[in-house]
C-alpha cells in the first residue's frame, strides 16, 4: 500500500536536484565568457569541471554519514546549503577574478550535488517502503534522470 502524500513526495524529491544540476551546467554554456574574463586556458578550464568531481573520491561516506544520521529534511537543508555556497563561491569568484576560489567554489558545490542523488533515493525508499524493492529501486533510477 502507498502512503498517503507519496505523489507530493515523490515530486518534491524530484525537484531536489533541479537547482544542483542547472548550476553544474550553466558553467559550460558559459565557457568562452569565463575564459575571456579569467584569462583561462583549455586545461585551467578542463580543471574546473573535475574540481566539481573531486569530492566523489569521498563522497560515498560522506553521503552515508550525512543521510544516514540526520533526518531527510535536515540532510536536504545541509546538502543544498553546500550546493548553494559553493555556487556562490563561483559566482564570487567571477567578480574578484580569482581562479583558486573558483576551484573551491566547485568543491564545496560538488560536496552538495552528488549527496543529493544519495538523499533522493533515500526519501524515495523511505516513501515507498511498502511497494515491491524492485519497484521503488527502478524507481530511484528513473528520478536521477529527471
Amino acid at each position: 500500500m502507498v502512503r498517503a502524500g507519496s505523489g507530493t513526495a515523490l515530486a518534491l524529491s524530484c525537484l531536489i536536484s533541479v537547482g544542483a544540476h542547472y548550476g553544474k551546467h550553466a558553467l559550460s554554456a558559459l565557457g568562452p565568457e569565463l575564459m575571456s574574463e579569467l584569462q583561462l586556458n583549455k586545461r585551467q578550464f578542463g580543471l574546473i569541471f573535475s574540481a566539481q568531481e573531486l569530492p566523489g573520491i569521498i563522497l560515498p561516506l560522506y553521503a552515508g554519514i550525512v543521510v544516514g544520521t540526520l533526518q531527510p529534511h535536515v540532510a536536504a537543508v545541509v546538502l543544498t546549503s553546500a550546493v548553494f555556497v559553493g555556487q556562490a563561491l563561483v559566482n564570487f569568484s567571477v567578480r574578484i577574478q580569482s581562479y583558486y576560489t573558483l576551484l573551491l567554489g566547485r568543491v564545496v558545490f560538488g560536496l552538495g550535488d552528488g549527496s543529493l542523488v544519495v538523499l533522493q533515493g533515500f526519501i524515495i525508499g523511505k516513501w515507498f517502503a511498502a511497494r515491491d524493492p524492485e519497484d521503488v529501486e527502478l524507481l530511484g533510477r528513473c528520478l536521477r534522470y529527471c
